[in-house]
């Protein structure tokens, strides 16, 4: 085997695979990366963690065909140390699972990389992309950032680590996420729609984290079949298993009527929502809203330290009302939005708070408030 690729190309595709390889995973073949070089130019990479597969596609100036497994940590850490912008991957006749990395443009640049026979390696879940969706990779980032702050952290229901995606209406891609405490949805429309695609799936959340690095600018494909979720980013594919179980009616638990309505510029509530976290205290991190004509009181108390307390304008008109949440589960959110202003609509002080983003119809952020003794 021996072949000659474009440097900078390389380590960027060897970056993504190794967002899917396992360092540590306990089948010794899945820490490799698998690498085949055709005739024809084409470079193939390959990764698998048991979960979720990758294959790369580059072109480059194949000498001598071939294939081989290495390790993916190892060789990209080679590859980050050279600054030329071509490099060189080759084996001898005598010892075929060596490979010498080298420079066409800088002779003193040699490495030797251990490797291994490639037979035993999972073979990639390939998609004939005759049924799929297609997308712009920027609304595909959108869909995914607005969501994946509301799963759960730490092994909970199955449903609570992965994304819901189902095509609400048709032409509607939608994407709604829980961890049991907080909702979030999102409904964007897609490009192009070919063939049939069965939806109402669930999507490992640690698996579009891989997807949402690869996004860039462009199309992007997407199907399901059987149990398992394919991307098409350019020449990168994906595949992941889907979650089992049944996601929660989440129709269920929106409002059906709202008593309270109010409109927060963002950028002074998060502001104001640090200065008050300060003294808030424990896992919760319990933050009370006190509601009046034109202004949001915020505070919190902490049993040894004090307390503190911030206010700011916001557009309200209905009585006075308070209640409390968590610290957290509203600063992922509104770090994560760009809007200027939201609008919190609530049906009472014990029911789910509901986060809307003023000019948009698409997309709702639910949070369970905490209880205020």
């Amino acid at each position: 085997m021996r072949f000659t690729v474009n440097r900078d190309e390389f380590h960027a595709l060897l970056s993504l695979a190794n967002e899917v390889v396992t360092p540590r995973n306990p089948l010794a073949v899945l820490v490799n990366v698998y690498i085949s070089v055709s005739e024809d130019g084409l470079v193939i990479m390959q990764g698998y963690n048991g979960e979720h597969g990758i294959k790369l596609e580059m072109t480059g100036e194949v000498e001598e065909s071939g294939t081989i497994l290495l390790h993916a940590r190892k060789l990209f850490d080679v590859v980050s140390h050279i600054s030329s912008s071509r490099i060189i991957l080759s084996t001898e006749e005598h010892n075929p699972y060596e490979v010498i990395i080298t420079s066409p443009e800088n002779k003193r640049i040699y490495y030797k990389l251990h490797g291994t026979h490639a037979e035993n390696f999972p073979t990639f879940q390939e998609y004939t992309w005759e049924n799929y969706i297609s997308l712009s990779q920027e609304t595909l980032r959108e869909l995914i950032e607005m969501t994946e702050y509301a799963t759960a952290q730490e092994p909970a229901k199955v449903f609570f680590l992965g994304v819901y995606m189902e095509e609400s209406l048709e032409g509607w891609l939608s994407f709604v996420t829980t961890d049991g405490r907080r909702l979030a949805l999102i409904s964007r429309e897609y490009e192009e729609k070919k063939g049939e695609i069965t939806w109402n799936v669930i999507v490992p959340s640690s698996f579009l984290k891989i997807i949402k690095k690869a996004l860039s600018t462009g199309e992007v494909r997407l199907s399901v079949r059987g149990q398992n979720v394919f991307f098409k980013i350019g020449n990168v594919y994906f595949f992941s298993g889907l979650l089992e179980g049944k996601f929660p009616n989440y129709r269920d638990v929106l409002p059906s009527t709202i008593q309270y309505r109010i409109e927060i510029p963002v950028k002074e509530f998060r502001e104001q929502l640090e200065n008050v976290s300060v003294m808030s205290e424990g896992d919760v991190q319990k933050i009370v809203f006190d509601v009046k004509k034109g202004v949001l009181n915020l505070s919190s108390t902490h049993t040894v330290y004090g307390e503190a307390k911030a206010t700011l304008e916001v557009e309200y008109n209905d009585e006075p009302i308070q209640f409390a949440m968590n610290y957290r589960h509203l600063m992922d959110f509104l770090r994560t939005i760009k809007s200027e202003r939201v609008i919190l609509e609530i049906k009472s002080a014990e029911s789910a708070m509901q986060f809307k983003l003023k000019g948009e119809e698409h997309f709702i952020y639910l949070v369970m408030p905490v209880r205020n003794i």
